[in-house]
């Protein structure tokens, strides 16, 4: 579970996800493009790297989620962040410099 440090929670939280078998769980939130750009990650530079047209269907807040370890490797994401102590993003063209969970 990853969560801001300014996030409070109450009650019988992981209840909520104890039944679901995903890897990764996540709030959705719908935002328009202009601001994913401002917020995550600029969709038009993803799309290069991916070489496919990408619209995504919906974001998250990287502060609050539940995931699976080992499901993503440092060779996945090193084209875009250096994975050591103090991580270091390798893609400021693409990733918004306050993605703080990376």
């Amino acid at each position: 579970m990853v969560l801001d440090s300014d996030t409070v929670m109450t009650g019988y939280i992981l209840d909520s996800v104890k039944d679901v078998e995903a890897d990764f769980t996540v709030d959705e939130e719908l935002q328009e493009i202009s601001e994913v750009k401002r917020l995550y990650y600029d969709t038009t530079q993803v799309q290069q790297i991916l070489l496919v047209s990408f619209t995504p269907g919906y974001t998250f807040n990287s502060g609050q989620w539940f995931g699976s370890s080992n499901k993503i490797s440092k060779q996945d994401i090193a084209e875009l962040v250096e994975v050591k102590s103090i991580p270091t993003l390798n893609a400021l063209n693409i990733l918004c410099p306050v993605t703080e969970n990376i």
